[in-house]
């Protein structure tokens, strides 16, 4: 591996309000994308416990909550 980083679109910018959240497939892999509060954020959008879709259950400020057995995750941003 080269350390070469590959970025892929997965909305425009204008697609995804603030507060919103939604799931994309990229490269076959379901990926959670958000606005909160102006700032992006992705992550893996299976629920390590159950597999569930986790864009289809709640999203307050930070905290993604599964649908299915109400786990939570919260996003943070990747320091270099």
């Amino acid at each position: 591996m080269s350390g070469e980083r590959e970025f892929l679109e997965a909305a425009k910018i204008s697609e995804l309000e603030k507060g919103r959240m939604r799931s994309v497939k990229l490269k076959g892999i379901d990926v959670l994308t958000a606005n909160v509060d102006g700032r992006f954020y992705a992550l893996d959008d299976r629920c390590g416990h159950m597999n569930a879709l986790l864009s289809m259950g709640t999203l307050r400020g930070k905290i993604v909550t599964c649908p299915f057995h109400f786990g939570v995750r919260r996003y943070r941003k990747r320091e270099d």
